[in-house]
């Protein structure tokens, strides 16, 4: 199993900047995590977004980190990581 690409943009890193020290941390670790699994899969809490193709979510904690892969270039982009309630607004 390799290691995929992980990319970031400016509004997922400028909340991961803003939420505190703890979270940031936990928010490291499944980064990392999801860079050797991307995929949905028993144990792993990725669910796609209802109603947007290709846009996948993981859940760490009341946060959700939103996602779209590329499976040919083993890429993962981070579009955008919000609060549980807003995780489904409007990419």
């Amino acid at each position: 199993m390799s290691e995929w690409t992980v990319s970031v943009s400016h509004e997922a890193a400028s909340t991961l900047r803003r939420i505190d020290r703890t979270t940031q941390k936990r928010m490291k670790k499944a980064i990392d995590r999801l860079a050797l699994e991307p995929t949905p899969g028993p144990g792993r809490d990725i669910r796609p977004i209802k109603g947007v193709e290709g846009l996948l979510r993981l859940r760490v904690g009341d946060w959700r980190i939103l996602f779209i892969l590329n499976t040919q270039s083993q890429e993962i982009h981070i579009v955008a990581v919000r609060p549980h309630g807003q995780a489904d607004r409007r990419i």
